[in-house]
């Protein structure tokens, strides 16, 4: 018989971090069946001796070991794919749950709220260099004092749904498989199209913030272009039904234009002329793979007075 969540882990070169991100996901207090699913991706380090002693100890662990590294994304894919559990709830290997209670509340919310897909709460960043926590705190929270709805046409403004803290219908990912890559902000949209979302107004996991993270390893443009690469495929499937993800794909594009302009243009000269917007169009490689150029056009003068040009 399937368990009622599975809880899905990927981890690599995480010997630092893991054990405080199972024993999080070991000591919830639940009154149903769950499993532990790690997908450890043959890390160089102590990982998977770890991750090893842990399923040992714990029975409903089920470690998924690999013999040559996959990558962030295949390994991402394998682990979804190898949940079982009516319910599935996230955590990456550098981040844990600081709330015991997480999985009976998300558990308890989705069973009696047949309309919502998905739920999550509020996370503590976590700043390894500096020790120190930095809440992110529920906008508005006055209105919103239990938590507040999200859905595909709002989910980016504000953007308060992380992954570490999510938990969501295994149904609900019907369809996933039409996106050529499984992203976190795509798995929200796919998620957010099947029913509404809650993000409850408590803390629930903490977020690692450190110089090992996949993340904070890319420069400013190659965080654009991976943004871009989502969100263009985002675009593809729902232009048509959320704002949030048109506005979006369209700040990175300019995003990537005046990160690329600084790169060609003489330090001292900051007026962007139409002319180098048009070169820019025209014969930047990036731009003309992801760009949708109408859209662009559409926005450019509320875009450039909002960056006061």
């Amino acid at each position: 018989m399937n368990k009622k969540v599975s809880v899905f882990v990927v981890t690599y070169n995480q010997e630092k971090y893991i054990q405080e991100c199972l024993d999080g996901i070991v000591n919830q207090k639940v009154n149903f069946e769950y499993e532990v699913v790690i997908g450890e991706d043959c890390s160089t380090d102590k990982t998977l001796d770890i991750c090893k002693m842990y399923a040992d100890k714990y029975s409903q662990i089920k470690l998924l070991p690999s013999e040559k590294n996959m990558g962030f994304i295949k390994n991402w894919e394998r682990v979804l794919n190898a949940c079982e559990g009516e319910y599935i709830a996230m955590c990456e290997g550098d981040d844990y749950w600081s709330d015991i209670n997480k999985l009976q509340k998300q558990v308890d919310f989705l069973d009696e709220n047949q309309e919502y897909s998905v739920c999550g709460g509020l996370i503590n960043h976590y700043y390894e260099e500096s020790k120190t926590f930095e809440a992110l705190e529920m906008p508005d929270a006055a209105l919103y004092p239990k938590g507040r709805d999200v859905t595909l046409d709002n989910f980016m403004y504000p953007y308060i749904m992380r992954t570490a803290t999510i938990c969501f219908r295994r149904k609900a990912l019907n369809g996933i498989d039409r996106f050529s890559k499984i992203k976190d902000v795509i798995l929200f949209a796919a998620l957010l199209e099947q029913g509404k979302g809650f993000v409850f107004n408590q803390i629930f996991s903490v977020y690692r913030k450190h110089n090992l993270g996949e993340w904070s390893k890319l420069n400013e443009e190659q965080k654009i272009l991976y943004d871009l690469d989502s969100y263009g495929e985002l675009d593809k499937h729902y232009h048509s039904k959320s704002k949030s993800i048109r506005e979006y794909f369209l700040k990175r594009n300019f995003d990537l234009f005046f990160t690329n302009y600084k790169l060609y243009k003489e330090k001292g000269i900051k007026k962007i002329t139409v002319f180098d917007l048009i070169r820019f169009l025209t014969f930047d490689e990036n731009v003309k793979k992801y760009s949708n150029k109408v859209l662009i056009r559409k926005y450019l003068g509320v875009y450039r007075r909002k960056m006061g040009l």
